[in-house]
């Protein structure tokens, strides 16, 4: 039977390089690796097989327990022709408010072609063929953790970024897209109680696909240890919300998500309550997931007409094998 399906696709990378360092844990070095890539993009109409030819710099050096890295990458011939990234960053431990903490920092740049399928595209039901720009893509994340503590902002610019529309199309917006994010992790532990919180705040100029402001997850729980600390249990509850959005629509023909403006969702809180007991290197659990199912109004959607998993128990066992 004869296909127009173009999902199949395979990538294979090679590569084989060298690194010089004058101490691997407290000194410098560079290495050098070039990469030949063979893709194999399956289309009825227009079978491609395709050669790639790619080599990877990277310098680092390490200075008074801080390490600085750059990484460059650069695409020289086939369908890697052009690509490019630019990448440093930053590591260093310090020690604050009689805690451990690190301090991580990442500057990127990347320019890449647009994907196989984002050019041409030929199926049963969708097919599309036209040439596009490169994309670009800016970022910077830094973040400040601990053991028990995060905050994290990261910023991005997007150019020439690529999408499937309502009318299931491939659009390349000619424009810049800014997006904001800021990232708040605590863990807290008083005796035998103890939580864990994790909170995100987005911005985005992208006025195509519509996101959540605000996320957050939250987790309570007791803990006790007995029999000498043999047996460990733990009985609490968590929660993970998001503020309102209008949720995405999308295409399993083309796995691919498209952007909706009909169905606001967001504002629902999804509950789950659940029994941890530990016991050397096993642990067994029981979970009530979903448990405010039917609650309340039925806003529990995430994407357009695919709902959550409605109230479920869950049980099992994980077991930890080492030597």
């Amino acid at each position: 039977i004869q296909t127009y399906d173009s999902l199949f696709y395979q990538l294979h990378k090679h590569g084989l390089g060298f690194a010089i360092a004058n101490s691997p844990k407290n000194g410098s070095g560079i290495s050098l690796i070039p990469f030949i890539l063979y893709r194999w993009s399956y289309s009825f109409s227009n079978p491609l097989i395709e050669q790639g030819f790619s080599g990877d710099l990277n310098l680092w050096k390490r200075f008074n327990h801080a390490m600085l890295n750059l990484q460059l990458s650069y695409g020289i011939t086939g369908f890697l022709k052009h690509n490019k990234e630019i990448s440093l960053s930053f590591r260093k431990p310090l020690y604050l408010m009689k805690r451990n903490w690190k301090w991580i920092s990442r500057l990127n740049y990347t320019e890449k072609n647009p994907d196989v399928f984002e050019e041409q595209f030929f199926s049963n039901h969708y097919q599309w063929q036209q040439d596009l720009k490169s994309k670009i893509e800016f970022s910077f994340h830094t973040a400040l953790e601990s053991k028990e503590n995060k905050i994290a902002l990261f910023v991005k610019q997007l150019q020439n970024p690529v999408f499937i529309d309502y009318h299931l199309g491939l659009i390349q917006q000619n424009q810049y897209i800014q997006q904001v994010g800021l990232e708040f992790f605590k863990w807290f532990s008083y005796k035998w109680l103890h939580s864990y919180h994790r909170i995100f705040g987005y911005f985005t100029t992208d006025t195509v696909f519509s996101v959540p402001s605000f996320s957050a997850y939250h987790s309570l729980f007791a803990e006790w240890k007995m029999f000498n600390q043999v047996l460990t249990l733990q009985f609490g509850a968590d929660v993970w919300y998001t503020s309102s959005y209008f949720s995405p629509g999308y295409t399993p023909v083309i796995n691919v998500f498209y952007p909706l403006s009909q169905t606001a969702t967001g504002l629902y809180p999804v509950t789950s309550v659940f029994l941890n007991i530990h016991l050397k290197r096993a642990m067994f659990f029981i979970k009530m997931d979903h448990l405010n199912y039917q609650w309340q109004k039925a806003n529990f959607f995430l994407i357009e007409n695919y709902p959550l998993p409605p109230r479920m128990l869950k049980f099992g066992i994980f077991w930890n094998f080492y030597d």
